[in-house]
């Protein structure tokens, strides 16, 4: 029997550790919130969020995306209540518009859709600059609709919301295409953006696009550059989230975090036509997992890291990342989830809530 050298097997040790890919520390949820009760926007009508962000530096007011108005809501972080709307009114839905966006408070909102009765928000973004984009559930001959705005920055942290005047933002596309051989039936679930190079021609400013595959339930994500003007979505990445308790985990919202350098993404369980819900699952992929950079002719094969099952019996719509007081690598991030719970259809007869979690990496 020969015996084996000691220093070669610790050479071999050591090149076998060199080799192994580099991605960021795992991400994990270090605390999560209370439950709390979204407010209605009127005694008889129940708010169905589908999407959040931040309003101004403080994180005092949401923007809260409603998949049953098509105005979209202010809502008081601290206590879940409509504060009032961004109302948005039928000129601006015009790329040659150049009128301003009005906010009102709550008592002068309007009750029902009124311009687009089909237009179902299921995504919001927003950028470095400002710019808020919200987004359509379903495709139309034209593509997905796209509407973006920006409030006046010198108003936006005064005590009363109601003086925020809100104003269209130029040179962002109205309309999203795909490409001619994608012909997939999906739904849109969730919408973010990139500042930097996504694709290999390296635009600076790439919205991202996220769809639930009916047929399949793929997570199917493509990336859009935010300043071209045509819409023309890329090919970005793919993956199947599979089943919770034997039921097809669907995505339901997608963030870019820059300082994780990855995406926090969202998929969650409902079991129809009794709206039952059976549990949600966030994931986290690392940025670094899509490179080489490709040119958007097909999806990357993508595996995101599971990082937290949580609320079994509710359905998270929406994720979106608190202005921070303290910008350390080391300090976690504040975040708050959206839960739209189907009140009218759910067996449960749950309202929607809000609920504010820290993130981070696991050290």
């Amino acid at each position: 029997m020969s015996m084996r050298n000691p220093l070669l097997i610790s050479l071999t040790f050591l090149i076998f550790l060199c080799v192994i890919p580099a991605y960021p520390q795992e991400i994990g949820v270090h605390t999560a919130g209370p439950l709390v009760a979204l407010g209605r926007l009127y005694a008889d009508l129940e708010v169905e969020p589908s999407g959040v962000e931040p309003i101004g530096t403080d994180g005092k007011y949401l923007l809260i995306a409603d998949d049953k108005n098509e105005n979209l809501l202010v809502v008081n972080a601290a206590n879940a209540q409509v504060a009032g709307c961004v109302e948005i009114s039928e000129d601006l839905k015009s790329a040659k518009s150049e009128s301003p966006l009005g906010y009102k408070d709550k008592n002068a909102c309007a009750r029902i859709p009124q311009h687009m009765p089909s237009l179902k928000w299921e995504g919001l973004a927003l950028d470095s600059d400002g710019t808020y984009y919200a987004i359509d559930a379903f495709p139309k001959s034209s593509g997905i609709y796209l509407f973006s705005f920006s409030f006046d920055k010198a108003k936006l942290n005064q005590a009363n919301p109601a003086f925020v005047i809100a104003k269209p933002a130029r040179k962002i596309p109205r309309w999203i295409t795909f490409p001619a051989n994608f012909t997939e039936p999906v739904n849109v679930e969730g919408l973010a953006i990139v500042e930097g190079p996504v694709f290999s021609d390296n635009s600076q400013r790439v919205l991202i696009v996220g769809l639930r595959n009916r047929k399949t339930d793929e997570v199917q994500v493509f990336g859009v550059d935010a300043n071209d003007a045509k819409g023309k979505a890329r090919r970005l990445f793919r993956f199947n989230a599979k089943t919770l308790g034997g039921i097809p985990l669907h995505l339901s919202s997608i963030e870019y975090v820059d300082r994780l350098k990855g995406f926090v993404i969202l998929t969650s369980t409902e079991q129809d036509p009794d709206s039952k819900f059976y549990g949600n699952v966030m994931w986290f992929l690392p940025f670094d997992m899509l490179k080489p950079l490709q040119n958007g002719d097909k999806f990357t094969d993508a595996a995101p890291q599971k990082v937290w099952t949580f609320a079994m019996n509710m359905k998270a719509e929406g994720i979106c990342i608190l202005p921070a007081m303290d910008n350390s690598p080391a300090s976690p991030l504040s975040a708050v989830i959206v839960y739209d719970n189907d009140r009218e259809n759910a067996p449960l007869k749950q309202p929607s809530y809000i609920q504010t979690i820290t993130l981070g990496k696991n050290y």
